[in-house]
């Protein structure tokens, strides 16, 4: 039906006309953008998403910049530790060139003095963006947790979900790549972690002008077993048939004043010696029965002593060629007899040939009993990383290992600062370390601290007793007790050897440090390559979801344009339908 009021052809080709439009003007914009989801209202999920990894993006563009410049501290840090590296071993060198005959060591001392300088200049060099690992400023190096000591490179940035998001961090403990730190603790400085006295447990001689301990030794007190030194009177002979020296030799007899021993009381082993031609001519074949000097006279009472408990040597005295004090011998209790005092007497000396050769009567002389140490305290820390052993043992039974560390120095005395400051803090020490049974302690002094094991318990004497503290190890040696800039040959000349335990110590942790920055080194490198693979594949994803295919677009707009066309010439038809009614009327 055709209408005057009413046009529904053309009311249905222009509403045909005008979603067309619609839809040419959508793909006319995806096409110019390139996006099929450009806004919210495209599709609200899509480009949420889209929203969200674009700006992941950006954060990973700017993670891939703070690797850029992480890699570039990290490469620098490494070229100033192979600079130090190459500038110790030189160092080193000079050190082992100065051990030679005539070399002029002020002379080898200023270049080691010039390589030092040159530490200090490659660490305050190495700096990078206001950051610099060689030079730091860490507050008590060795205490601080190693949280603390560390410093963070950005090393991602990462979702969880929809809202949550982290970063991540290389992180560096600068213990192993700082060469001079401001509170010391540096690989330069020398370390302070290894204990220079352990409060008379570890002997070492303090040179206060080298400000530092040379060596250490075992602590021990072990007391000698009695004897006598005797003048050589001579020669003397033993030509004759009976001719003989003879006297009583009485060994290991308790001493009855003892302190705290208790009887009874050992009166000792006795030994009939006689010494005559046929002990001549066992010690000095050739010698038709005449001892000559002292050292003969010490070879024939080898011989007669063989067996007896007691031996003969010389007094020895290093002042002369052959150590040895000129014309005297000795004769001395072994400590071999399984008698537990410790005593020394000849009586009843008697000879035929008309001398002695020296030889008195000796009265009884007792062997002390040594089971005691006097340790001289000086105050000392264990730091947090540091363990002490050593062994302990009381007249040469098994030792027994005991140990001290920092949690056993603070749970003792209470602290938390491993410091042991008196000889009390030591005598509790000691008191719950030292579990050997029977052990007195006692504070003598504030500088002395004294373990015993008293008479009443312990009978023995001489060689027979001692204490032994021995095998003292500290986990963490050897370190570089001495820093770089306090290496001076030319005024310490006998302490090359020391600077050159120093010294490899120091290159032993700067290689450790080079190896540990090589490999962050190549960490960032491998990070670098992955977030710009992130990144990529980020903008890959990113790219499935909104971005529009081209080729149909263009083939959309296309057919869309057919379809305009055809739809205006509908409207055209239908608004020429209502002319020609209207023409009726005229």
């Amino acid at each position: 039906m055709t209408s005057i009021h009413t046009n529904m052809g053309a009311i249905i080709a222009l509403q045909t006309l005008r979603s067309l439009s619609s839809k040419v003007e959508q793909t006319h914009i995806e096409i110019s953008s390139g996006l099929r989801v450009s806004t919210a209202a495209d599709n609200a999920a899509y480009w949420s998403v889209a929203t969200t990894m674009r700006s992941d993006t950006g954060a990973n563009l700017a993670v891939a910049d703070a690797l850029g410049i992480s890699a570039s501290i990290a490469d620098l840090a490494y070229s100033g530790l192979e600079a130090t590296i190459e500038a110790v071993e030189n160092i080193r060198n000079r050190l082992i060139t100065s051990l030679e005959e005539g070399v002029d060591k002020g002379k080898l001392q200023v270049e080691i003095r010039q390589l030092a300088a040159q530490t200090v200049s490659i660490a305050n060099s190495s700096s990078f963006a206001g950051v610099n690992w060689l030079k730091t400023d860490v507050f008590d190096m060795y205490e601080t947790t190693k949280e603390l000591r560390q410093t963070e490179l950005l090393s991602a940035f990462t979702r969880s979900g929809q809202s949550q998001v982290t970063t991540d961090f290389f992180k560096l403990d600068l213990l192993e790549t700082s060469l001079f730190n401001k509170d010391g603790g540096g690989i330069l400085d020398g370390d302070p972690r290894s204990p220079n006295t352990v409060g008379g447990l570890r002997t070492r001689h303090w040179d206060i002008n080298l400000e530092r301990y040379d060596g250490y030794d075992s602590v021990g007190n072990a007391s000698a077993d009695p004897g006598q030194s005797f003048t050589f009177a001579g020669p003397i002979s033993f030509t004759n048939p009976g001719d003989q020296i003879s006297f009583t030799l009485i060994v290991d007899a308790d001493n009855p004043a003892e302190p705290g021993l208790a009887g009874p009381y050992s009166s000792g082993i006795s030994h009939t010696i006689i010494i005559d031609r046929s002990t001549v001519d066992a010690a000095l074949p050739g010698a038709n029965g005449v001892v000559q000097d002292y050292y003969e006279m010490q070879d024939v009472l080898s011989v007669a002593l063989a067996g007896k408990n007691a031996y003969s040597g010389f007094v020895y005295d290093k002042d002369t060629p052959d150590h040895t004090h000129p014309n005297m011998f000795t004769i001395y209790n072994s400590g071999s007899s399984p008698l537990h005092g410790s005593s020394f007497e000849i009586r009843d000396l008697a000879s035929t040939i008309g001398g002695f050769g020296g030889l008195t009567n000796v009265p009884v002389i007792y062997g002390p009993r040594a089971s005691n140490i006097e340790l001289t305290f000086e105050k000392f820390k264990i730091y947090k990383d540091v363990a002490l052993t050593f062994d302990f043992s009381v007249n040469n039974q098994p030792a027994q290992t005991y140990s001290i560390d920092r949690s056993i120095v603070d749970g003792v005395l209470g602290t938390t600062d491993g410091w042991v400051n008196t000889a009390e803090d030591m005598l509790a020490l000691l008191q719950s370390v030292v579990t050997w049974p029977d052990l007195e302690f006692t504070v003598l002094s504030p500088s002395k601290v004294k373990i015993d094991l008293p008479a009443s318990v312990d009978r023995h004497a001489g060689y027979g007793t001692n204490l032994q503290i021995t095998s003292l190890a500290v986990n963490v040696e050897p370190l570089p007790e001495l820093g770089v800039l306090q290496i001076d040959i030319e005024t310490y000349p006998d302490r090359v050897y020391d600077y050159l335990d120093s010294v490899d110590g120091m290159l032993s942790k700067l290689t450790d440090g080079a190896a540990t920055l090589g490999a962050l080194a190549r960490r960032i490198e491998l990070q670098q390559d992955f977030v710009t693979t992130l990144v990529d594949t980020i903008e890959k994803g990113v790219g499935f979801l909104v971005d529009t295919n081209m080729e149909q677009s263009s083939a959309r707009a296309k057919a869309l344009q057919a379809q305009e066309q055809l739809s205006l010439q509908a409207l055209s038809i239908a608004n020429d339908n209502a002319a020609n009614i209207a023409q009726l009327f005229r």
